[in-house]
């Protein structure tokens, strides 16, 4: 899943939606020197991620991208995924997708001091160029994926996501719900773990299992 995601599943608190927006900068147990519910957040993007690659709802989808999107596979569908977020998002979340990106950002740069050099400029690039509400449209996709292959021509492939979700909508569209609700239901569980280990367990196992 990809940053709308991460933020919609992360959204009970500004630590916990700060720590699933920051995690993709932190390495191994660097998450110990964050405060315990940030790096919850941290652990939280991990599972999500785990979770996210190991779904069978996405094992035939990906057999059906992989021939044009190659090992960028896993890309494109963090893209599609946040799309379909996108698309159907009054179905599972109250405020207007707007408004509840607006709070997003306002939360992020309100803790941009726990993000690292290289997340803040990210941090910049994604309120300037409105990246949570950029996928909802095929248009915003093809605009990503042309930015992301002039900085990085291998990924070229990615230039087809948009006709993929066009040839595939429905194949796509399922396996999207499926996906969410799997995620919805496990994150309230694995979370709840975590809200229940002492500190010093939860920092001792390195990451979320």
């Amino acid at each position: 899943m990809n940053y709308l995601a991460h933020a919609f599943l992360g959204s009970h608190s500004e630590a916990e939606l700060v720590g699933q927006l920051i995690a993709d900068e932190i390495k191994g147990r660097q998450f110990e020197r964050y405060p315990r519910d940030l790096a919850i957040g941290i652990q939280m993007h991990r599972w999500i991620d785990q979770t996210t690659d190991e779904s069978l709802h996405l094992s035939t989808i990906k057999q059906t991208l992989r021939p044009v999107t190659g090992k960028f596979t896993g890309i494109a569908l963090d893209v599609i995924m946040d799309h379909f977020l996108s698309i159907h998002w009054h179905r599972y979340h109250p405020l207007p997708l707007s408004e509840f990106i607006s709070h997003v950002y306002t939360t992020l740069l309100k803790h941009r001091a726990h993000w690292t050099p290289m997340g803040t400029y990210r941090l910049e690039k994604m309120i300037e160029q409105n990246w949570l509400e950029r996928y909802r449209t095929l248009e915003g996709i093809e605009l990503t994926m042309r930015q992301m292959t002039i900085r990085k021509p291998i990924l070229k492939p990615l230039l087809e996501t948009q006709q993929l979700i066009e040839n595939h909508r429905i194949e796509l569209d399922q396996a999207f719900h499926l996906l969410i609700h799997d995620l919805i239901v496990g994150y309230k569980s694995k979370i709840n773990t975590f809200a229940t280990l002492p500190p010093e367990s939860m920092y001792k196992d390195g990451q979320a299992k």
